[in-house]
């Protein structure tokens, strides 16, 4: 190997190992440098690594020194801590819709971006009750398609499934679905995507893992009025379990109890709270109205109660009632 092309490489390896096996806290010292250097056959002194870090700092490598006996060096910018690496780890080995298979593909990937030398730590398994069995690989194309749409205002066409009483999946209809889509959201373990839809000018929401053949077009989004910037960040918090509804703002009188609920599956910041005991609060929120709200609302009976409007109470109270037959 010509001397140049061996400066080249080793610079490279330094810069590998760097960004492989340092964070902000753990580093390597020059004796870790040279003998990784040696298991790939390349020898240095300490005066070249010297340069090379120099060399990667003006390209704008963030090398930083640790204050450690004997000094390390460490890449500190450009990937996650140790813990970030963990709750991603943690929230893709805890999604429901992915198969063992696809996990632990993925874990992999999460798991590259921790240093070499703190992936064993990471070595677990999240057991997930009702975790499906076979992955519907389509989903990852899915959301590239949809991602790529939205990036480049187009409209997306896709064959939409549901499941029969034979426990298969089929069809809801013959024609293709063509949507705008307008955004990606991650609730309950599932994805969905929000799209505006022409034919039925409203925005609907689909689950993308029941969602096949899907495909960006070249027609470009659509422009209506109807669609609202603000309103997918809203909707994730008013929907429940994605079901569609009419918009409402509801009165709940709710229990102490009741609170850590409402942080949960709405986020407190969504809340209006008045008339505040230590026992109880009234508290306003935006919701979409829905027999999936109902329901929830029926298993809080006690601790979350509906006081208002009156058009969604008498709604509650008749959806109660069918509920006796």
């Amino acid at each position: 190997m010509g001397e140049m092309n061996e400066r080249k490489l080793k610079l490279l390896y330094v810069y590998q190992m760097l960004m492989d096996q340092t964070d902000a806290k753990t580093g390597l010292t020059m004796a870790d440098i040279l003998r990784l250097l040696e298991e790939k056959g390349i020898s240095a002194e300490r005066k070249s690594i010297y340069r090379d870090i120099d060399a990667l700092r003006a390209a704008g490598v963030d090398v930083i020194t640790l204050k450690k006996h004997p000094a390390t060096y460490a890449v500190k910018e450009g990937k996650p801590s140790l813990s970030e690496v963990t709750m991603l780890l943690d929230a893709v080995q805890s999604s429901r819709f992915l198969s063992e298979g696809s996990v632990k593909r993925l874990s992999n990937i999460v798991k590259g971006l921790a240093p070499q030398s703190r992936r064993d730590s990471l070595d677990k398994q999240v057991h997930v009750e009702g975790r499906v069995a076979h992955q519907n690989e389509s989903v990852f194309h899915n959301v590239d398609a949809i991602q790529d749409a939205i990036r480049l205002r187009r409209k997306i066409t896709f064959q939409y499934r549901k499941y029969g009483t034979d426990a298969e999946l089929h069809p809801t209809r013959e024609e293709l679905y063509k949507v705008t889509p307008l955004r990606l959201v991650f609730s309950d373990g599932k994805y969905y995507v929000i799209a505006w839809s022409d034919e039925h000018e409203m925005q609907r929401t689909f689950r993308v893992d029941r969602m096949y053949l899907t495909q960006a077009t070249d027609e470009p989004a659509s422009r209506q009025s109807g669609i609202k910037a603000g309103l997918p960040d809203e909707f994730a918090y008013k929907a429940f379990s994605m079901f569609n509804g009419d918009a409402e703002t509801v009165k709940l009188r709710v229990k102490a109890a009741g609170m850590d609920v409402l942080a949960d599956d709405i986020g407190l910041e969504k809340l209006e709270v008045y008339d505040v005991t230590e026992e109880e609060c009234t508290v306003f929120v935006p919701v979409l109205v829905s027999n999936q709200f109902f329901g929830w609302l029926a298993g809080l009976h006690g601790v979350i109660d509906l006081v208002g409007p009156t058009a969604v109470a008498e709604r509650y109270r008749a959806w109660a009632q069918s509920l006796l037959g």
